[in-house]
């Protein structure tokens, strides 16, 4: 037989040696994969029950198929598909480029416990990994929470670049939110990284008494800054347009800056259930400048005016006439009467931050005369 001949029969059995190799490494491989997985999914959930369903091994990636994790008591989580793609080179290097879970469900049942309650049952601190991951995708997760604070149900699907420490992409809807005086309703959001064609849209966000609709905006993300441009919606009988930055962090600050028109003053004190110390009517509009970090208000400004022709103020409220006269120098008894039914052509209205303290002055005029209070008041950090 010619030399020519017996190379195709080489190249046949070296395949074949190569095949039954990678298959027999398979086997050995599955058994390792899974106990390790398994091991670490206790590790982080501590107290409950995993199973695994099975391991898939390929030269360039291996899956876990149907992972469950139970906690009778707080939780259930699934997991359709777990992979983890990478090359041989890449392994020696101990790098990973990329795990994508699909097929996610994510169950919270726990109408009895709090928030912290169940960050006490998910241990988060599991060592050093052996290996260093590129990025992180999370593929449609169906999200579902009763707890004693929050009530919810979500769609989302997010990417994350690990080496970047940073969100490549966000696909999120929310059916319905409940929890925190903050209730949301409609909501969805599409955006990717250095990408400009993003989308915002929330049919209601309802904050204790305050409700904004027909939210809208254009999104995009760069790094860890979400932009929020040119945003639109409509509270309090008007509208509101907005240019909004979070930077999503560990503790995320944000900055905004807002514009209202032709807000109804009677939609306020109803809205906000305060007819029963201060009815006023009129329409409003003015320019809101706000920034801070959590829940820490680090600067805020906002001007307002009253549009022709002006309306009505009557205070009924003890505390508050007492702080009007206060901060005028004026006897309680003469600010009582002043604002028994005092009529206004003109009026502004300026809040700001100073200090730790948040200040509201007013500034007032019609047939009457003038009505000009400054009332201070004074809250601890992050209250």
């Amino acid at each position: 037989m010619s030399a020519k001949a017996k190379f195709p029969k080489k190249i046949i059995v070296s395949l074949s040696v190569i095949f039954l190799l990678a298959a027999a490494g398979a086997l050995v491989f599955k058994p390792l994969i899974i106990s390790a997985a398994g091991a670490q999914l206790r590790r982080t959930f501590p107290d409950s029950v995993v199973s695994i369903g099975g391991c898939v091994v390929k030269p360039d990636s291996f899956s876990l198929i149907d992972l469950k994790v139970i906690n009778k008591e707080a939780y259930d989580l699934t997991v359709k598909e777990a992979a983890a793609r990478f090359s041989f080179l890449s392994l020696f290097r101990g790098k990973i480029a990329n795990v994508e879970a699909r097929g996610i469900s994510i169950n919270i049942h726990a109408p009895h416990k709090r928030a912290s309650d169940l960050q006490r049952l998910v241990s988060l601190s599991s060592g050093k990994s052996l290996f260093s991951i590129g990025s992180v995708l999370l593929s449609e997760v169906d999200t579902r929470v009763a707890t004693k604070e929050v009530e919810a149900k979500a769609l989302f699907s997010i990417e994350f670049n690990l080496l970047a420490r940073t969100v490549s992409a966000l696909d999120l809807r929310i059916d319905s939110f409940r929890g925190y005086n903050l209730e949301v309703s409609g909501a969805e959001l599409s955006v990717r990284e250095k990408a400009e064609n993003g989308r915002l849209t929330v049919q209601k966000i309802c904050y204790n008494k305050l409700a904004i609709t027909d939210i809208e905006s254009a999104v995009s993300l760069k790094k860890e800054i979400l932009s929020l441009d040119r945003l639109t919606a409509r509270s309090l009988g008007g509208d509101i347009s907005a240019d909004v930055k979070l930077r999503l962090d560990k503790s995320p600050d944000y900055l905004v800056n807002m514009s209202v028109r032709e807000i109804s003053l009677d939609r306020v004190t109803g809205d906000l259930e305060l007819k029963s110390r201060v009815r006023m009517s009129g329409t409003l509009g003015g320019e809101i400048g706000l920034r801070g970090q959590g829940q820490v208000i680090s600067f805020l400004n906002a001007d307002s005016s009253v549009v022709a022709p002006g309306g009505t103020l009557i205070i009924t409220d003890a505390g508050f006439l007492d702080a009007i006269a206060k901060g005028s120098g004026q006897y309680l008894e003469t600010v009582t009467e002043s604002f028994k039914d005092y009529r206004y052509a003109e009026g502004k209205a300026r809040v700001y931050k100073e200090g730790e303290d948040y200040v509201l002055e007013v500034f007032l005029d019609g047939e009457q005369g003038k009505r000009d209070f400054k009332i201070t008041v004074g809250f601890k950090s992050g209250e």
